[in-house]
């Protein structure tokens, strides 16, 4: 890296500052070029500095500019006037100009930069303050040896929410509106607001149904009628941070369990339809479930581990169109149906990964609830599961985004905050299990060697690490 740096001898304390300034550039490495090293007694000056500015193999030049150089230059006189005649048409004539810039050594009497009339309007580099001097250094080295302080980033693609007109929850918005006010204001007329709203999301949800007939797949229709219905979900998310954070009605948690309990009834179709395709029904399992995750993770994040208890304890009347004994109800495990939807597409497409229930969810929770929220939920409604006293023998929970947690070393927060045994008592027992902490250690590395290590096609589940088993209560 060569570099010529063009300068007035003003005075000889400015000579100095010049000759300083040559003499650490080359010490960072810039191959300074100087008059005062390369002129010997009998060279042409003049000719000298021609090479300078014109020489390909110089790659900058540095104009020093202080009250002397600005004037002999706009007056064309002496030395610095004799290389203003070779700088300007070079500099006017580049098409790539970021061989040159301009260095400040001193000001005009009113505060403006001292430059020669043929650099006006041209990017500078401010050494008129002592105290910035090493700011400007950095700068002007940088500049030198083309490494800028701010890079350019690469170019990305377009987000694919601005290039395609995504679902949006529209029909919805006024009862939306009405109540998150109410939740806010904790209104009377709360209760007939949630009620109101969640007759709306159920009826969008009804008319969005997808269609048993059609050319194209059965499982596209399916998971096209999911991506229409996730605005309504992120409505449903949305009122839930509202209920979390302006809300201290505890018993309002109830209005979203009728919400999870309205979509179990759309599971299956009604007594009065004979034949039906069961995929379809399959799209309220994928909503509902949706729906509960994003719940449960937006609850546990924003500490609302009460209502969160309240919402896995709950017990959930579900359709039963075969009929035959059994409960009722059901434990929210009804929700986390595993659906031939997915095993459909992957087969006749031959996509070879391991769930689609995972990728899909990892692409649409970026953030309110995050996906990292979203897998701390998961493993939460699973152990919750699988650590009952009487597990729902009509489903089991099956955490399909910890997949992409298989190689995850870290416990997720909520695990990790509870080696306080303080944290652990205020939300484990009521959300996951009363059992003391050995019984706990001795059931989940029950379930680590009997199903957790089989997951994911064998990659297993490291349930010991997410839930930082060994060190959860050890602390006060």
């Amino acid at each position: 890296m060569k570099a010529f740096l063009s300068y007035s001898w003003s005075s000889p304390a400015h000579e100095a500052w010049v000759l300083n300034l040559a003499t650490r550039l080359r010490e960072d490495g810039v191959d300074a070029k100087l008059d005062k090293w390369d002129l010997k007694t009998g060279d042409d000056s003049f000719a000298y500095m021609e090479t300078m500015v014109t020489d390909p193999t110089i790659s900058k030049v540095v104009i020093i500019c202080d009250k002397k150089y600005v004037d002999k230059s706009n007056s064309r006189s002496g030395g610095v006037g004799a290389e203003t005649q070779i700088l300007t048409p070079e500099l006017y004539g580049r098409t790539q100009q970021d061989k040159f810039a301009a260095i400040i050594t001193e000001v005009a009497e009113d505060g403006s930069i001292l430059v020669p009339a043929f650099y006006k309007g041209r990017i500078h580099i401010d050494f008129s303050r002592s105290e910035r001097f090493e700011d400007a250094y950095e700068e002007l080295l940088r500049w030198l040896i083309d490494k800028p302080l701010h890079v350019r980033p690469a170019l990305g693609q377009i987000p694919e929410h601005i290039v395609t007109r995504l679902p949006s929850a529209s029909a919805t918005t006024s009862s939306f509106k009405r109540a998150e006010t109410a939740l806010q204001s904790l209104s009377n007329g709360r209760k007939g607001a949630l009620r109101d709203f969640k007759d709306a999301i159920i009826s969008e949800l009804v008319r969005l149904k997808p269609s048993e007939q059609g050319e194209d797949h059965i499982d596209d229709r399916v998971l096209q009628a999911v991506d229409l219905m996730r605005p309504y979900v992120r409505q449903i998310h949305d009122l839930t941070y509202v209920y979390c954070r302006y809300n201290n009605a505890e018993d309002d948690i109830e209005y979203f369990i009728e919400i999870l309990e309205a979509i179990a009834q759309l599971t299956e179709p009604d007594d009065s339809i004979s034949q039906w395709m069961p995929a379809v029904y399959e799209t309220y399992h994928m909503v509902g479930y949706e729906i509960l995750i994003g719940l449960i993770a937006i609850l546990l994040s924003e500490t609302n581990f009460s209502a969160a208890a309240k919402v896995l304890t709950y017990p959930y009347v579900v359709p039963n169109r075969g009929g035959g004994p059994g409960p009722s109800s059901r434990s929210f495990a009804f929700f986390n149906r595993h659906c031939q939807v997915w095993d459909s597409k992957k087969q006749r497409l031959g996509i070879s990964r391991i769930s689609l229930r995972a990728d899909g969810m990892k692409e649409n929770y970026i953030s309110r609830p995050t996906f990292e929220q979203i897998m701390q939920a998961d493993l939460v409604l699973y152990l919750s599961e699988a650590l009952s006293d009487s597990s729902d023998r009509h489903g089991r929970s099956y955490p399909d985004t910890l997949v992409f947690a298989s190689r995850r070393f870290q416990p997720f927060d909520l695990f990790a905050r509870s080696e306080s045994q303080s944290y652990f008592n205020r939300w484990f027992p009521n959300i996951i299990s009363k059992m003391d902490i050995q019984a706990v250690r001795e059931k989940v590395n029950s379930i680590q060697d009997d199903r957790a290590s089989k997951m994911f096609d064998y990659h297993g589940l490291p349930l010991n690490r997410l839930t930082n088993l060994d060190h959860l209560c050890t602390k006060p």
